[in-house]
């Protein structure tokens, strides 16, 4: 019998305002999510993975709701890096970015609570049995990137929030910081074309 691939596959990028795997309802659907939702779906597809799914910790509650709805039988599959700092986000998302009256209050409140989190994930960092983590967009979070033993493959999209000049200071700014800063030599990087290929080869001196 032949050994399964255990793959934990980042879905974040399927969440989209509220709206997992509908996101055209919402008029929300773009290239990222069509590659990401298409990759998804085939993956289910394939009798030789033995798959799990991971959720970022400011979108895990979400994500854990839609799923329910859509596809109950993959809910146990689905982790996160920390069920303090997603239970975290979950309240602030909820009952603190709602609530402007006294968000600034909260804000200043939720300082604490946040500090906590970080250290008990730090702490008590969440334990992957898959061999290998696939992102379609997002870069690895901080227990995968600290975990040796799993390999990490990324899907890289373009270079555009940094090449182009009609971006905004903040776009370029966080697309480096969240993504382009983190490429490291260590990891296994796919392009969605020979020209993203090309453009990262470029301007980036971790992949060749």
């Amino acid at each position: 019998m032949t050994k399964k691939i255990k793959i934990l596959m980042d879905i974040t990028p399927l969440f989209s305002d509220g709206i997992y795997l509908n996101a055209g309802a919402a008029g929300l659907r773009s290239g990222i999510y069509n590659v990401a939702n298409n990759l998804f779906l085939e993956f289910l597809k394939r009798t030789d993975l033995d798959l799990s799914f991971f959720a970022n910790t400011a979108y895990y509650y979400f994500v854990k709701k839609a799923l329910e709805k859509k596809h109950p039988d993959l809910c146990s599959r689905l982790v996160t890096e920390s069920k303090c700092c997603a239970l975290y986000n979950y309240f602030k998302f909820t009952y603190v970015y709602t609530k402007n009256y006294f968000y600034k209050i909260l804000q200043i409140g939720m300082f604490i609570p946040a500090i906590i989190a970080k250290i008990i994930m730090i702490l008590f960092p969440q334990k992957y049995s898959a061999e290998l983590f696939f992102s379609p967009y997002h870069y690895p979070s901080y227990t995968i990137k600290k975990n040796s033993k799993l390999k990490k493959y990324i899907l890289l999209h373009d270079c555009t929030p940094i090449l182009n000049i009609y971006n905004t200071k903040f776009i370029g700014a966080h697309f480096k910081n969240k993504l382009f800063n983190q490429i490291e030599k260590e990891n296994f990087y796919f392009t969605n074309s020979e020209y993203t290929r090309q453009d990262f080869i470029k301007y980036h001196p971790n992949i060749t």
